[in-house]
């Protein structure tokens, strides 16, 4: 799964970055590019650790959550909206279902530093 946007000099889709697998199971992610590459996969030593953080602590929601929502087994059939909170070190994650646009669960917070 990509990030892409549209280049309106060539008036073509490009892709702009790649996700983690574990993200590629939903039938979108809806997040800005900023927050991933400059926040949680953010350029150091340490990245790895953040981004790590980050895919354990949202695995740990999504298996919680499947007892609830039996459907989570099939997680194409759901978006997963990520933003940042304001202090810039803990993400905000909700999960909608596609077929019929209600919220499972939304901002979840979910640290990553």
């Amino acid at each position: 799964m990509s990030w892409k946007h549209f280049n309106t000099e060539t008036e073509t889709l490009e892709i702009s970055g790649y996700l983690p697998t574990e993200l590629e199971r939903f039938h979108a992610v809806v997040m800005d590019e900023d927050t991933w590459y400059n926040e949680i996969r953010r350029p150091g030593k340490d990245y790895a650790v953040r981004v790590n953080k980050f895919l354990d602590g949202l695995l740990a929601i999504l298996k919680f959550w499947e007892e609830k929502e039996t459907c989570l087994i099939y997680p194409y059939m759901y978006i997963l909206h990520i933003d940042l909170a304001e202090d810039k070190k803990t993400a905000l994650v909700s999960l909608q279902r596609t077929h019929s646009y209600e919220f499972v669960f939304k901002n979840v917070e979910i640290p990553f530093e």
